[in-house]
């Protein structure tokens, strides 16, 4: 395809509905070229994450690239090999799976003349400091994957603080704070009316007995509202 240039290259998309395979939507890469031959290989996961080769010559000529479109088929990132040289033609095989990415260089000389290697790359994940799971490594950050400690907890679910009588960590007794976020307000009251009406509403039951008698009723409510306003 020549929408770059002569031999740019593309890739068209078809969609599987109701049995019959219909045009959904042609991709062409952001700084395509003559002769890059975008398409030339191509590998899609099972979330529809697609990496697509391209035998351009950003490290030489046809040293090869590879672009990783996501599931809308949003070009994410372009990947080409630190060491790349002319005609090794990196992305010439590919396999995409949920995080992992491998990449042919079947023209790599590092065993000899065209010996070729392969490249193993964590392209997907959370690179969020401040998550669990975070991976400087990886290439495009995705929030969704990023897990994060509990409140008052750190990664491998040790309490950071005291656990107070309610046998919540850090917390600070039956003072009302239904939702754990250590502010007490509207919100902790429509929590404890929920549970008034609805008992089977999974809350700290000393957390939210103010007066300590183990029943949770309208005094309770109260007591929180006074609690309120004074603060």
């Amino acid at each position: 395809d020549d929408d770059n240039g002569v031999n740019s290259g593309s890739v068209y998309i078809y969609q599987l509905m109701d049995n019959n395979w219909s045009y959904h939507s042609k991709l062409i890469p952001s700084d395509g070229n003559v002769n890059d031959n975008f398409g030339i290989s191509l590998s899609i996961n099972d979330n529809n994450w697609l990496a697509i080769g391209s035998i351009d010559d950003d490290a030489g000529i046809n040293s090869g690239s590879l672009y990783i479109y996501d599931n809308n088929f949003s070009e994410k990132i372009k990947i080409f090999a630190s060491d790349g040289s002319q005609n090794d033609e990196f992305s010439s095989s590919l396999f995409i799976n949920d995080q992992y990415l491998i990449s042919g260089s079947k023209y790599d000389d590092d065993l000899g003349i065209d010996s070729g290697s392969a490249y193993l790359y964590k392209y997907k994940g959370c690179n969020d400091i401040n998550a669990c799971n975070y991976d400087s490594q990886v290439l495009v950050s995705i929030n969704e994957e990023c897990v994060y400690a509990d409140t008052n907890y750190n990664c491998d679910g040790t309490c950071l603080y005291d656990f107070d009588q309610c046998d919540v960590c850090g917390g600070e007794g039956n003072n009302g704070d239904a939702n754990f976020d250590s502010t007490i307000n509207v919100s902790d009251i429509i929590m404890i009316v929920g549970f008034i009406f609805n008992d089977n509403i999974n809350l700290n039951i000393c957390t939210i007995d103010l007066n300590a008698d183990q029943i949770i009723n309208i005094t309770d409510i109260i007591l929180l509202i006074e609690n309120i306003l004074s603060n």
